[in-house]
């Protein structure tokens, strides 16, 4: 693996990499053509030396030399990792906002319960 987590081996089958690995690979792709530093043309380029090599992606875009490593290293680093990680906190904040229905009928009984229990009952002596 290299710091991009990807992996090195030229011998690793695209099978024997995980979903993680290639859907990172994939995401690294989008931000380098939205970039302009890779261009549509080279992908089925991009494509053809997977299929023959194995080698992943950015290995092959060093390789070629269309992209340096520290570029790749630099845009994972500094712009897809912290994108993913507020990514992550904004799904985790709106799974702790949202609650099923159930839980919600519970918690309105319980609080139904507790001002029943805090009602103060009068009575006329």
């Amino acid at each position: 693996m290299n710091s991009l987590n990807l992996p090195l081996d030229p011998q690793l089958d695209d099978r024997e990499r995980t979903h993680e690995e290639r859907v990172g690979e994939k995401r690294l792709l989008v931000y380098l053509l939205e970039s302009g530093l890779v261009v549509q043309a080279q992908l089925p380029v991009l494509q053809y030396d997977h299929e023959m090599t194995g080698k992943s992606f950015s290995e092959i875009l060093i390789d070629r030399g269309w992209v340096r490593k520290q570029t790749l290293d630099f845009l994972v680093e500094r712009v897809i990792i912290p994108e993913q990680r507020a990514r992550q906190r904004r799904a985790q904040q709106s799974k702790q906002r949202m609650q099923p229905i159930s839980a919600l009928g519970k918690q309105y009984l319980e609080q139904k319960k507790q001002r029943a229990a805090e009602e103060v009952k009068w009575t006329f002596d």
